[in-house]
């Protein structure tokens, strides 16, 4: 969960537990802590502005000095807090805070989530189970349990089409959701850029389609490639060896200033997408963008984005790259075409949705 893991599903999570928050709900967000935190406990330490305020509790484990408890408070209009847990039975330390909060609702997603559905089932506790995307096997356990008590009370999915999905391959009923994105300000600073044209790229992943931007990018040595890598994985060496390729440490909290330094957004996604946050993201920032044409893509984008046909074909995202890179007037439509399209995506009537959701199961 964000912020201790920077993925979509985990930022989707977050901006609804805030959203609700600032409508005045009480919300509690419980997760274990991630591997992969460490670097974003070292940037929330040392940038005290932020939203976050950190609060550790300790316990001497073998004379080592061990956290095992980390409470992360966010500074909202109304109460948030966040708790996370280094102990090895989450399910005593879940238990403890599900008593001590008495949620009217649990929302769960990903992994750990079976564990869950099946803890607020005995305790007879309304759970909500959200899928995000249709890459993670954990997102569709519960999906396929055929007891009651495994199952959630009900389910989200953030589009149509995986929506449709889901009906299709586990006959399971969802709401849609779609993610918060808010409309941008009406003149948002773009950051200087150099003579070289920059295209973004996040998550090198092969299903994000890591190895076909790989071959692209070695073809195009004109252009600047700003590489962002995705779920905390390392960047294969052959990247580093590509003279054009920029590429930032993950995690990346900042999206928006990154966003704004660059000409060009590429989702070049190979198997189904449910939504692609992404390139909404993008858009949000006012930069065009080009992706893949199928699944979530053209629900989420229609008409404001380049959606390659060809997207298994590097020559295809070659020339696309290329053609767009040589028209100014071609980007600056798609970027206006991008404005229009995210006001689709904005806090309150997502929030508004959320809550008529939550109290058909509370």
């Amino acid at each position: 969960m964000f912020p201790l893991f920077l993925g979509g599903a985990e930022l989707s999570f977050y901006e609804l537990a805030r959203g609700l928050s600032e409508q005045g709900h009480q919300v509690l967000m419980i997760g274990e802590w991630s591997p992969n935190a460490g670097s974003l406990r070292e940037y929330l330490t040392d940038n005290p502005e932020k939203t976050f305020e950190w609060q550790t509790r300790s316990e001497d484990i073998g004379g080592v000095t061990t956290p095992t408890l980390l409470r992360l408070f966010i500074q909202l209009h109304a109460q948030m807090a966040t708790a996370h847990t280094f102990l090895s039975d989450f399910t005593n330390f879940f238990q403890d805070e599900l008593a001590s909060f008495e949620p009217q609702v649990v929302c769960t997603h990903l992994e750990g989530s079976a564990e869950v559905v099946e803890f607020c089932n005995f305790y007879q506790k309304p759970v909500l189970h959200f899928v995000r995307d249709s890459f993670h096997s954990p997102n569709f356990y519960v999906l396929r349990e055929s007891e009651a008590k495994k199952r959630p009370t009900a389910c989200i999915a953030n589009s149509r089409f995986l929506s449709e999905s889901l009906q299709k391959k586990f006959d399971v009923d969802s709401s849609v959701l779609y993610p918060i994105i808010d409309a941008p300000t009406p003149k948002m600073k773009r950051n200087a850029r150099g003579p070289q044209p920059r295209v973004m790229f996040s998550n090198p992943a092969k299903v994000k389609g890591g190895e076909l931007m790989f071959e692209v990018a070695g073809q195009l040595p004109e252009v600047q490639f700003v590489l962002v890598p995705g779920w905390g994985a390392d960047v294969k060496a052959c990247w580093h060896q590509l003279p054009n390729v920029e590429i930032h440490k993950w995690p990346v909290l900042d999206m928006q200033d990154l966003y704004r330094t660059v000409d060009l957004v590429v989702v070049p996604t190979q198997e189904e997408e449910a939504f692609g946050r992404v390139a909404i993201e993008a858009q949000h920032a006012g930069v065009p963008v080009a992706a893949s044409r199928h699944s979530g893509f053209e629900e989420a984008l229609g008409e404001s984005a380049i959606l390659v046909e060809d997207f298994q074909n590097p020559d295809a995202w070659r020339d696309t790259i290329r053609g767009l890179l040589e028209s100014r007037q071609s980007l600056e439509e798609l970027a206006h075409l991008g404005r229009k399209n995210i006001r689709r995506f904005n806090r309150r009537s997502i929030i508004g949705q959320f809550e008529h959701i939550l109290e058909s199961v509370a």
